[in-house]
């Protein structure tokens, strides 16, 4: 659906970068799928697919907690991989699996925008859910 709905070239106008999931790279649980899913919706000629966005340290999923981080404190273990900044596309598409707060979401964004200044974030999410105690007028658009 992805790939239909940008066919006109769009794809070639984005830089997809994948939310990190909780463990660090070093981490034996680390975890790639959503790094291999991006990659597969066009395989050839290939999306421009970067983890830019990392963990610094591993973390209980926040869907296993029952405290949700908040933005600030996943901005605090998010850090970008500088090397992947060169040639930085001014759109950026943050890609997650699931939206639940939203707090991912504005701490990639805030990494990326702090690194990149000027660049446009969009977020992508595959399944929205909505928490028992959130309702959909507490989620907002967020200015960077």
């Amino acid at each position: 659906m992805f790939r239909a709905a940008l066919a006109d070239g769009g794809l070639d106008q984005l830089r997809s970068v994948p939310i990190p999931p909780s463990k660090a790279r070093r981490d034996r649980l680390y975890d790639d799928r959503m790094v291999r899913m991006l990659r597969a919706i066009r395989p050839a000629p290939p999306l421009d697919v970067r983890e830019l966005v990392v963990q610094t340290e591993s973390t209980v999923p926040a869907h296993e907690r029952d405290d949700r981080p908040a933005p600030g404190d996943i901005e605090a273990l998010y850090r970008t991989e500088g090397t992947l900044l060169d040639g930085c596309r001014p759109t950026v598409v943050v890609v997650d699996d699931t939206l639940t707060t939203g707090a991912h979401f504005r701490a990639a964004a805030s990494v990326i925008v702090r690194a990149r200044p000027g660049a446009t974030v969009i977020g992508l999410f595959l399944v929205r859910r909505v928490p028992d105690s959130a309702g959909l007028d507490d989620i907002e658009a967020v200015d960077f």
